[in-house]
Parts: structure tokens; C-alpha cells; sequence
């Protein structure tokens, strides 16, 4: 029986517009994709605290002029986080994304994540990233469940792999209404 649903931020609750952004500063993407990638990791293991300062030296932009930007595009979707209230009245909530350390007290105004979310885990504060099999065993541990009685949404199908290999069931996020469906489903048939 499931008793408790994970989400991830990332392309989940917020839509990821890094790459976005930083073609919008006149970036390649594919062709700086080792370079992004080294930078994420390396924030989201807490080896830096920013990847922040790092991109923007590498677009020849201010920190400032990036953070700006990224923050024109943020959003968080509404209608997730309104079915996120819905699931909670009856099961337990998590949000377990790769960012670096204190990073998702950043994305959320003061008090926001306690609302949604019962246990709240970045990567770089706890030295586990998705897809290791630990970090989900870990959310798992602080929301007082077993990891086969979790639910892990994640845009990343390896992301996905590695909470199934943990044990818990995972849905891959395409958008809120492919997600609702799947989830629907899913809860319906463990009752059963």
C-alpha cells in the first residue's frame, strides 16, 4: 500500500529553464553539455555552494544578469501544487531534488515548503544525489515509511530507475495531466 508520494523539483514542480536561460545569453547547450553537467554535480554533491557565479564567467555575464534572468522564468506550477494538498490530507509528502546545499529553501518563500511537504531533501546537504539507491532510501526513512510504500515522480526515467531500484515505484513526469492519471491509477490499484 502506498503511503507516501515523492516529487521531484526540477522539471516537476518547476519547470527547468536553466538551459533555456542560458541559451538565452547566447550559450550552446549541447555543445557546453559537459561543462553544465560538471557544474550541476558539482553543486549538487556540495563540492561548491553555487553553480551560479560559475555559468555566469563562462557566458561572459554577471552573476547578477543570470540569477535575474533565471528568475524571470521561474514558476512554480499551481495546479501540482494544489493536487500536492489534496494528496496530503491522506498520504505523506516529500521533496527530494539534486541542488545544492540549503538550494530549496531558496526556490521557496519562508514557510511554503512546510505546506506541501512533509520531508524536504537536497542532495547537496545529505551527499547522495538521484539515482543513488541511499537518498531515496533516506527520504523514505525520514518520512517514516518503507521505500516499498513510496511513490517517486521525476521527469528523469534514470532518476526513476534508481528509486525503483531502492525498492519504491516511480512515475516519469511529462506534464500534470499524464502525471494525475498515472498516479490515479497507481493508487487505485494498490488499494486493491
Amino acid at each position: 500500500m502506498v503511503r507516501a508520494i515523492i516529487f521531484d523539483y526540477f522539471g516537476v514542480i518547476q519547470p527547468d529553464v536553466l538551459l533555456a536561460t542560458y541559451r538565452f545569453f547566447g550559450g550552446d547547450p549541447e555543445r557546453d553539455q559537459a561543462f553544465i553537467h560538471d557544474t550541476i554535480n558539482a553543486v549538487n554533491h556540495g563540492y561548491i555552494t553555487s553553480s551560479r557565479p560559475v555559468i555566469a564567467k563562462r557566458l561572459g555575464i554577471t552573476t547578477e544578469q543570470w540569477v535575474g534572468e533565471l528568475d524571470k522564468r521561474r514558476g512554480h506550477d499551481p495546479d501540482l501544487l494544489a493536487y500536492i494538498l489534496e494528496l496530503r490530507k491522506h498520504y505523506k509528502t516529500g521533496l527530494l531534488s539534486n541542488i545544492g546545499p540549503g538550494g530549496l529553501q531558496v526556490m521557496w518563500p519562508a514557510g511554503e515548503l512546510e505546506k506541501y511537504f512533509d520531508v524536504f531533501i537536497a542532495s547537496g546537504d545529505v551527499g547522495y544525489t538521484k539515482p543513488q539507491p541511499e537518498i531515496y532510501k533516506l527520504m523514505a526513512q525520514k518520512l517514516g515509511v518503507e521505500p516499498n510504500q513510496c511513490v517517486m515522480i521525476d521527469d528523469l526515467e534514470k532518476h526513476c530507475d534508481g528509486a525503483r531500484q531502492a525498492s519504491m515505484q516511480a512515475i516519469q513526469y511529462a506534464h500534470f495531466g499524464q502525471c494525475k492519471t498515472a498516479l490515479q491509477k497507481l493508487l487505485t490499484d494498490s488499494k486493491q
